[in-house]
This record gives C-alpha cells, structure tokens and sequence, in this order.
C-alpha cells in the first residue's frame, strides 16, 4: 500500500467518523510517536497520556480540516513534540542547582557523553539536559569575557 494512500484512507475514516481510524494510527506511527515523546519526557506513563492526547488533536486537526497538506505522520510528530516541549516546560520551572550543571557540563564535555546519554545518568528530561547545558556554557562564557 503507497504511503500517500494510507494517509488518505486515515483521513477519510476520521472525517467519516470510524473508530479504525484512530486504531489505523495507533497501529500505523503509534510506537515511533510514543519514542519521540518518550525521549522528551523520560516518563512512561506521561509519555502515554500524551501519546493519546496526540492522537485525540490529530484527529480534531482532520475534521477541521488543518492538516495543510502534511502526510499524517508529520503532522502526528509537529503535535507530539509541541505537547511534550510544551509539557516539560511547564514542570521546569526550578532552577537546576550549580551542582548539576558543573555534572552536565563535565559528563557531555570530558565525559564525551550524548545528551541522551546524560539524561539517563542524571535522571533528568533530555529538555533539563540540554537547557542546563546551555545555562552552564554562557555562565563559563562570561566568566572568560
């Protein structure tokens, strides 16, 4: 089956209001959608419910007819990533402490760890990872200036 045609078949159930194509979606990108929420939000049962909540948006985007010609995998990854940013965003409210920075900082550059690496040492969200990083850098940047 041509990709562009499942894409369309998707959306001709969600307009036609049949359950399978919520399930065709879950079946067809559910576990590549969960795996980019998940790496953002480092939490299984968050990553879950916004997996869900994906879903229920790219299916009110369909009856509205906003999807602006994207296939529907690009659309369910835009959604995604935006839920998930903006999910962690709203719990990183807290300031790291300058421990964790200088750790951040010494396990990504000495280290030669990756972000994701990092996240999973340190327990935090790849988000905290690499804002603290970046948090970390200009403060060392304006110390050498």
């Amino acid at each position: 089956m041509l990709k562009g045609y499942k894409d369309h078949h998707i959306i001709k159930l969600i307009k036609d209001n049949h359950h399978s194509g919520c399930k065709e979606i879950i079946a067809s990108y559910g576990s590549a959608i969960y795996g980019i929420i998940f790496r953002i939000v480092n939490d299984e049962a968050l990553a879950n419910e916004l997996l869900k909540n994906t879903i229920y948006k790219l299916c009110n985007d369909i009856k509205c007819n906003k999807l602006n010609m994207l296939c529907v995998f690009t659309h369910l990854m835009q959604i995604a990533r935006n839920l998930a940013k903006s999910h962690q965003q709203k719990l990183s409210t807290k300031p790291l402490k300058p421990i964790h920075l200088n750790t951040i900082l010494d396990l990504i550059v000495n280290k030669g760890l990756s972000l994701i690496e990092t996240a999973k040492i340190m327990n935090l969200s790849l988000a905290e990872v690499s804002s603290g990083l970046r948090v970390e850098l200009k403060r060392k940047q304006n110390n050498i200036s």
